[in-house]
């Protein structure tokens, strides 16, 4: 959670801001010994990282998923049921005699490709293209002030919610139900009400009123 609100906070920064906040961590990091975050970033078969094993065991339990359906999915709430083959879960199993994270898939769009095939790939693009638009948005309320007036708080609070879930759909997450993920539900309902009051307000400001009677000549 710390790490997306890091992350929604992140991307309303201007460019100078970024560079000014670069320049102040850098050296603060590379006096750090960098050893624990590196290995967490390797990805390749050798990596005896678990976190990394995890987040690459997502990506093999997908291919392997799709394959296995014909892209239909194996059913809501049955990823993790039928015993994986592929490399990552193996090697987790060599290091630990046990397996992690096969029912979340490690992250949630594994667990949403794994179980629904195609429809899952479409559910989860659908959710990055509102991500990002609420950047955009995040983005353009931080900008102007007179923007960010005519942009209801409901709207730049779901926006918010909706970036930092992000991170659980593609890096770390613990399933559906998870209560990020009830957020980013209620916050995608917020999202799209409160566009549609503004598209109508929008309506009512631009609709002539009613047309009196014509005079008579």
């Amino acid at each position: 959670m710390i790490v997306a609100c890091a992350l929604a906070a992140l991307i309303t920064l201007r460019p100078i801001q970024v560079l000014a906040l670069l320049g102040l961590l850098v050296p603060i990091v590379l006096s750090q010994n960098l050893d624990y975050y590196l290995a967490r970033l390797d990805f390749s078969q050798d990596s005896q990282n678990l976190s990394s094993l995890v987040f690459l065991q997502g990506w093999q339990l997908m291919d392997e998923s799709l394959h296995a359906t014909h892209y239909v999915g194996r059913g809501f709430q049955q990823l993790g049921l039928v015993d994986s083959d592929s490399q990552a879960t193996q090697l987790i199993y060599a290091l630990i005699q046990d397996s992690l994270n096969l029912l979340d898939g490690g992250f949630t769009m594994s667990k949403l490709v794994c179980e629904l095939g195609a429809a899952g790939i479409a559910l989860a693009l659908a959710l990055i293209g509102v991500t990002w638009r609420a950047t955009r948005t995040l983005r353009l309320a931080m900008a102007s002030p007179r923007a960010a007036a005519r942009i209801p708080a409901a709207r730049v609070f779901a926006a918010a919610i909706l970036v930092g879930y992000l991170i659980e759909l593609l890096v770390r997450g613990v399933g559906y139900f998870s209560p990020s993920g009830l957020l980013m539900v209620s916050s995608l309902w917020i999202w799209y009400r409160t566009r549609a009051v503004r598209v109508a307000r929008t309506f009512e400001r631009t609709t002539p009123g009613p047309v009196g009677p014509v005079a008579a000549s």
